[in-house]
């Protein structure tokens, strides 16, 4: 009888960890953050820049709204300085978006349930959560965003705004308010000058905006970058797609580069996480149709913070910029190598973890002379705070280095942005490959 009772005490708890197993199993499978594309999903549009991976995306194609990536409840950092809004976010009583699925899209409606403090509906999902101060997508290394969206209005809609955009997150308004300015007992963080909304598109038409600039005592002065974008896009899909990296912002339609704001001594870039929505505002039938919206970042190699750093995406360099060239005959490993003709040069701005200390290492091999500045850059102004620099006289056979940085303060869980520079200082060309960054932890 004992071993009988021990045996199917055995049993049961075998089956009562394959139970619990099976019930982690299905929670981490449901909430993956990638979804896998099919040959029946639409593809993301030409504008995705070689060498990025998916990395967070949702295709609508279920009957409900994931909650490990979206909430329902509309806010954002404006409505924080209206008094009936921000009451109504104090007390929960902030309205669900309305919507519905399809089986392949998601459709928000702007019905008739009106917006605390508004004169029209706003129905919007979001990835941060100001209710709980939860953020479920971590972009602030950038990337690419992209979305097929299709925006719609009765004849008889009014207030129509239907949109696609980032806005700094909560749970105050510190990234709102500037540095130097003070609201709602709140100082501001952000650097002047630096944005604190994106939108990739507004309205029916397309309006392209960066909200940017406010006065000290919180009030909004004016926007520090604005493009519209004619064309007729009611009732039609559309993919609208943003290029977010530490050097600056380039928006696409359909593929297509319409605007960038890409100026190394007025960089515009946020460097740190943004919150993403989808929305349509409104009454009188207002709808937004989302097919999808796909969330893509360089592909990198393990323990290594710099992208492109073989040369490998494709036959251009980018992200790196600058007058190298790509070269296939001189690698090292892998099918490519960067050419440095004398004068020439290539930087990157990437963005690092503040306050580390980081390890430079590559492989350089010709003849003559080869300059490496590492800079700590100064948000929006670009300009470096420090820099490492470091002359190489280059080998016939390829060489490796190794140089020490450190990455400055920043705001809490903020990026730093630093500036890898190469150039070739000598009479004859240089050749570099499989350059690492990665941070020192001992």
């Amino acid at each position: 009888m004992f071993k009988e009772l021990s045996a199917m005490k055995n049993i049961l708890i075998k089956n009562i960890g394959l139970f619990l197993w099976a019930i982690a199993f299905s929670v981490v499978a449901q909430h993956k953050t990638v979804q896998k594309l099919s040959e029946s999903d639409i593809p993301t549009s030409e504008a995705l820049p070689a060498g990025m991976e998916l990395v967070w995306n949702d295709e609508f194609n279920g009957q409900r709204l994931d909650p490990e990536k979206w909430a329902d409840t509309y806010f954002s950092s404006l409505d924080y300085l209206k008094e009936n809004s921000r009451r109504a976010l104090e007390e929960r009583k902030l309205p669900k978006a309305d919507y519905i699925f399809t089986g392949k899209t998601i459709v928000l409606k702007a019905t008739d349930k009106l917006y605390p403090g508004a004169d029209r509906q706003i129905s919007s999902i979001q990835t941060y959560d100001w209710e709980t101060n939860t953020n479920r997508m971590d972009n602030a290394l950038g990337g690419f965003f992209e979305a097929r969206i299709r925006r719609d209005a009765g004849k008889d809609a009014k207030k129509v705004n239907v949109a696609f955009w980032f806005d700094s997150p909560g749970p105050d308004l510190k990234y709102y308010l500037e540095k130097g300015g003070h609201a709602f007992g709140m100082n501001g963080i952000r650097p002047r000058g630096q944005l604190f909304e994106i939108d990739m598109c507004e309205y029916l038409s397309t309006e392209i905006v960066l909200h940017g600039n406010v006065a000290p005592d919180g009030k909004f002065e004016r926007n520090i970058g604005h493009y519209i974008h004619n064309g007729d896009f009611k009732g039609k899909w559309v993919t609208h797609s943003l290029l977010w990296t530490p050097a600056g912002l380039k928006f696409y339609i359909d593929g297509v580069l319409v605007k960038e704001w890409w100026n190394p001594r007025d960089i515009k870039s946020p460097n740190h996480a943004m919150n993403l929505f989808l929305g349509a505002y409104g009454v009188g039938g207002v709808t937004m149709e989302v097919d999808y919206i796909r969330y893509y970042q360089w592909a990198l190699d393990k323990n290594n913070c710099l992208p492109n750093s073989g040369f490998e995406y494709s036959k251009e360099i980018f992200p790196w910029e600058g007058t190298g060239q790509i070269d296939r005959l001189n690698a090292r490993s892998g099918k490519n190598a960067l050419r440095l003709c004398p004068g020439t040069h290539i930087e990157q701005y990437v963005y690092l973890d503040h306050s580390k200390t980081y390890l430079l290492d590559f492989w350089s091999k010709g003849k003559g002379d080869l300059q490496v500045s590492i800079d700590n850059i100064t948000q929006v102004s670009g300009i470096s705070e420090d820099k490492v620099e470091s002359k190489h006289a280059v080998n016939r056979r390829y060489t490796r280095r190794k140089i020490k940085f450190q990455t400055n303060s920043e705001f809490a869980d903020h990026k730093r942005t630093v500036k890898l520079s190469f150039k070739n200082g000598g009479q004859e060309d240089i050749f570099i490959d499989d350059i690492v960054i990665s941070e020192v932890t001992k």
